[in-house]
């Protein structure tokens, strides 16, 4: 009977072994195919995803903290409507720590980085500006969310969180379970929804749909997506704690983020103020509605 035992155990053994070896390979395989798809930089950052600054000389500001393995051009289409409209403002949307820079810099991935980086950013340009507005989408809001309890912004600064991930649909007890039991696969998709296979439906932008079919979010990697739910989880109850005034624009229709959730936490917060958009999911500001979602930032601007 021991023996038998002890037979199991080895074989055991082996398949972990085997099935990890066979981890690290799809990693590195995956790794070679996204450096040949997307070429770099001397920065080493892919084509066409570098930071964005648009600079007048004014003395207002508007920084977009993008979302979670996106990058600065998915909001491209906002800034090119808004940018004449808003003519003495200037633009900033810096490119997330280890964000597009191949997928061993994604596997990296902590909230935490992209929290102690937008601390020295903000700070550094609030020195330059008389007034600034911060746009935090969806990911970025949380990080916004907690520099505000941290250090609480001066009166200078006006947050504004676009679809905040505070109560992601996908960050389930499941799916966290799935994502630690499959960590070995780095490719979770078949496993786990999240940034896989988007609906995009409620999109109305022909280059918009051609870009997000490119994104890398096909290849996100499981130590990512684990940081990401945490993080959100560990945040979860900011907007209610928040004591200084912020805006939150959302749809009621939010693939990603409970709606009604964020709308609970906001109606509990006097300091909040709710702006919501008809419809268009979690990418609204690319969808039919669009046209009102930068109607909203201009009128918070000029305000």
């Amino acid at each position: 009977m021991q023996h038998k035992i002890k037979k199991i155990i080895f074989w055991i053994i082996i398949f972990l072994i085997l099935l990890s070896g066979l981890g690290w390979v799809l990693d590195y395989h995956s790794e070679i195919v996204h450096d040949q798809t997307y070429l770099k930089n001397s920065q080493g950052i892919i084509y066409g995803k570098d930071s964005k600054e648009i600079k007048r000389g004014g003395n207002t500001a508007i920084i977009i903290i993008h979302g979670f393995m996106s990058y600065p051009t998915s909001h491209d289409v906002t800034l090119d409507a808004i940018k004449d409209r808003l003519a003495n403002v200037d633009f900033y949307v810096p490119l997330l720590p280890h964000h597009a820079r191949g997928l061993a810099k994604s596997k990296d991935f902590k909230a935490k980085d992209v929290e102690n980086y937008f601390r020295k950013y903000i700070k550094e340009k609030a020195k330059k500006y008389s007034k600034i507005y911060v746009l935090g989408d969806s990911f970025g809001a949380t990080v916004l969310s907690k520099l505000m309890l941290e250090q609480g912004f001066p009166k200078n600064i006006t947050c504004i969180f676009h679809a905040p991930a505070f109560y992601l649909r996908q960050n389930t007890a499941e799916n966290r379970f799935k994502l630690g039991v499959l960590s070995l696969f780095r490719n979770y998709c078949p496993y786990v929804s999240l940034g896989c296979g988007r609906d995009l439906s409620s999109v109305d932008d022909v280059g918009f749909k051609r870009e997000i079919g490119q994104v890398v979010s096909g290849h996100v990697i499981v130590p990512a997506v684990r940081n990401l739910f945490s993080y959100t989880l560990e945040n979860i109850n900011n907007l209610k704690k928040l004591n200084q005034d912020f805006h939150i624009i959302m749809t009621p229709d939010d693939n990603k983020v409970d709606f009604d959730l964020v709308n609970q936490d906001c109606d509990q917060n006097s300091n909040c103020h709710m702006h919501v958009i008809p419809s268009g999911r979690h990418a609204f500001h690319w969808g039919k509605h669009k046209d009102m979602y930068q109607d909203i930032l201009v009128k918070l601007v000029k305000d």
